[in-house]
């Protein structure tokens, strides 16, 4: 969520009206996203890409300067600190049907593990596109060969799909200005999606997880906004097919997206009961038991108090859980 932020952050700076200040927040929030978790990269191409479509919040010198903070990045990681890259080693990923624990995928693609990394790049831009795979698995088309998918994943890949479809009619719509670099506000948004659905993909080469394309989900539903305005704004005035046509796409749009936004309130919900009863059981870990310092124990003391007292948890809606696969 802090790099989503920022990435809003450094898009909203790089757009809007051309202020002085702007080169130095636009900096700033570079430093904090990268020096916060390595995709915090993506708030760099966020601001590079809005000024080479044409956005003047940041100068040049400004992008320059955020290309320069993410080169010193690059450098301490590797060079300095010697940090490295993921390897296969680190975490469990999906694939294909199922999802593969490290040493599956060490004797999988140990000798080779290219064709992994592509399957994780292209799986994370049809997840942003399409919905599906989620975090690298085919669970849409694996429940279509087996019990059968929910009506919650049928609304999910129809609200995503039609998404896709509605910025590839405004793409088209918008060849010749495109052509000749007149790019308005919504074509820098659209551009700013693709570039990031491009870097946040790259981002994911390592392993998928829905959550590490949050910042092409967002830039995503604000292209899918300016896609959307410019259906309305182009359809004629008046009764005839194409308005009606137009009105549909509003509905089903409207009406998918307002499934999806209940069921990320229904998904929060569901986290935030798993993270407390995590904190109420916490004391009876290893975790718990390998801390040694006063610090560390007050630490531990401040945020399980924070989780299970002081924001109990509110009732669960079983039903409304259970319809969301929750």
């Amino acid at each position: 969520m802090t790099i989503l932020i920022c990435c809003l952050v450094a898009a909203d700076l790089a757009l809007g009206p051309r202020a002085w200040w702007r080169d130095v927040a636009a900096c700033a929030v570079v430093a904090c996203a990268e020096l916060t978790l390595e995709s915090g990269l993506l708030v760099a191409v966020v601001v590079v890409t809005a000024w080479a479509a044409g956005g003047r919040g940041v100068t040049r010198w400004g992008a320059l300067a955020a290309l320069l903070l993410t080169a010193g990045y690059l450098y301490l990681r590797f060079a300095v600190l010697a940090v490295g890259a993921p390897n296969l080693l680190e975490r469990s990923s999906g694939f294909g049907f199922t999802t593969l624990d490290p040493p599956a995928l060490v004797a999988r693609f140990g000798d080779n593990p290219v064709p992994f990394y592509l399957y994780n790049v292209a799986t994370s831009f049809l997840s942003v596109l399409f919905a599906e795979p989620r975090a690298g698995t085919w669970n849409f088309i694996g429940r279509l060969r087996g019990a059968g998918v929910t009506t919650v994943q049928v609304i999910t890949v129809l609200a995503s799909t039609l998404g896709t479809v509605l910025i590839g009619r405004y793409i088209w719509e918008r060849r010749a200005a495109w052509r000749a670099r007149r790019f308005d506000h919504g074509d820098r948004l659209v551009v700013l999606f693709g570039v990031m659905m491009a870097a946040n993909a790259a981002a994911s080469y390592a392993y998928t997880k829905d959550v590490i394309m949050s910042p092409a989900g967002a830039f995503f539903a604000l292209a899918v906004a300016v896609a959307l305005k410019q259906l309305l704004e182009s359809s004629p005035p008046g009764w005839s097919p194409r308005a009606a046509a137009a009105v549909l796409v509003v509905l089903v749009l409207s009406a998918t997206w307002g499934v999806r936004a209940i069921g990320l309130h229904v998904a929060l919900h569901a986290a935030s009961q798993q993270v407390r009863d995590e904190w109420a059981y916490f004391d009876q870990t290893s975790e718990a038991k390998a801390l040694e310092t006063a610090r560390a124990v007050r630490l531990k003391e401040a945020l399980q108090a924070d989780a299970i007292w002081r924001h109990p948890a509110r009732p669960v809606v079983v039903p409304l859980s259970q319809w969301f696969d929750f």
